[in-house]
């Protein structure tokens, strides 16, 4: 809401940083406070994501990139396990398969007994034996052993659909607010899975950030669905939206037509050429109608 009200002054660095930055900076500090650096970087995403869509120019986002990285390596010089990931994710010959990097050795043994089909639905070794957090943090690594690289393919394919959706859905909306926040929520949404599945496959070193919507149960996946739900009402609004819906006939009345459809519906094939035949137009309906009933 503050984005999309000071918009025009955003390109300014006062103008950035009172209110919107200001309210950021401090929900950030609070998350960092509490040594998540993972969930501080999806923040991170998500308020780039919105200062993006609200129109900062580039430079700004270049100053911050390098304030954020300084950041980051002070955080890894404060904790000693996540120093201790980096490190093995940088040289693989430290790595200990039993302690530091024995989530992603598993998460990838996961990934590579699947195959192309995977061993079917439920057949997972690794979620009942090595892989810690099977349910949540790597359960990319579990779809990838039960259904291949054909259920991994569509779990890219859905959160790339996603993604095109809220690029529509702000090129399309009028309102800057919908746009703002649409921005926002795709940059979380979609950033968050791509580095989920990163660090699953190991592009990226182990870091506790589940996967949207397909982790098993929690505030994330709370939040993931509450944020669906306001794309899906902002979509509702979108120019030709309401027209789209208006003239779409009800669900409800094409489903009850189908499910009463039986033998005392039934219009026998001459029945419905007579119709045809006598009444071509808009008028052929009523006529089919009568002739059923």
């Amino acid at each position: 809401m503050v984005l999309s009200t000071f918009r025009r002054e955003l390109t300014t660095l006062k103008g950035i940083i009172v209110p919107g930055g200001i309210a950021a900076v401090i929900v950030l500090g609070l998350v960092l406070v509490g040594g998540d650096l993972g969930t501080a970087i999806v923040i991170c995403l998500l308020v780039a994501g919105a200062y993006w869509v609200a129109g900062v120019p580039l430079r700004y986002f270049a100053v911050v990139g390098a304030a954020g990285v300084v950041m980051v390596l002070y955080m890894l010089n404060q904790g000693t396990t996540r120093n201790v990931r980096i490190q093995t994710w940088l040289d693989p010959s430290t790595c200990d398969p039993q302690g530091t990097c024995m989530q992603a050795i598993h998460g990838l043994w996961a990934l590579a007994s699947g195959g192309l089909w995977g061993l079917g639905p439920g057949m997972s070794r690794e979620k009942w034996a090595g892989l810690p957090a099977a349910d949540n943090d790597f359960i990319f690594a579990v779809i990838g052993e039960e259904f291949g690289l054909i259920g991994t393919g569509l779990v890219l394919v859905a959160f790339g659909m996603i993604a095109v959706a809220i690029n529509r859905l702000v090129r399309r909306h009028r309102d800057p607010f919908v746009q703002i926040a649409s921005g926002a929520i795709g940059a979380w949404l979609v950033g968050q899975a791509l580095i989920n599945i990163a660090v699953v496959i190991g592009l990226l070193p182990v870091t506790g950030v589940p996967l949207p919507l397909v982790s098993s149960g929690g505030s994330s996946l709370i939040v993931s669905l509450v944020a669906v739900g306001v794309l899906l009402a902002f979509a509702r609004h979108e120019p030709g939206a309401q027209e789209a819906f208006a003239a779409r006939p009800s669900v409800i009345k094409r489903s009850i037509a189908v499910v009463s459809r039986g033998r005392r519906g039934y219009l026998p094939r001459r029945r419905w050429r007579h119709c045809r035949a006598r009444q071509p137009d808009a008028r052929y309906g009523a006529c089919a109608a009568r002739a059923r009933a």
